[in-house]
């Protein structure tokens, strides 16, 4: 049995795979899954987070930066815009269980 509490990182090479499984579950459902998980993530992810907290989020986990390059563009410090993402991770683990419950 997996962890429940195991962290996975979705991109393009595992993606796909990461939902077949769970497409297969719900076949009788004509959406694609990914795509709705997507949406639902961008639309926390302007709903939930503050300015500063979605463009490093953005620029570090979408963009693919370093926390050295985004203090560095910025002309912030690096441990800013580290806890800056830190409160993001923390607020968009809140709203993810809401995804499943519906």
């Amino acid at each position: 049995m997996k962890n429940p509490n195991t962290v996975i990182n979705i991109n393009d090479v595992n993606g796909d795979s990461l939902f077949y499984e769970y497409y297969n579950r719900n076949s009788g459902k004509s959406y694609n899954p990914k795509k709705s998980m997507l949406k639902f993530l961008q639309k926390t992810i302007d709903i939930a987070l503050s300015k500063k907290e979605k463009l490093y989020f953005t620029e570090h986990f979408i963009n693919g930066k370093t926390v050295n390059q985004i203090s560095y563009e910025h002309g912030r410090h690096k441990s800013t815009v580290s806890r800056e993402i830190t409160k993001a991770k923390v607020k968009l683990r809140e709203y993810v269980p809401l995804y499943f419950i519906r």
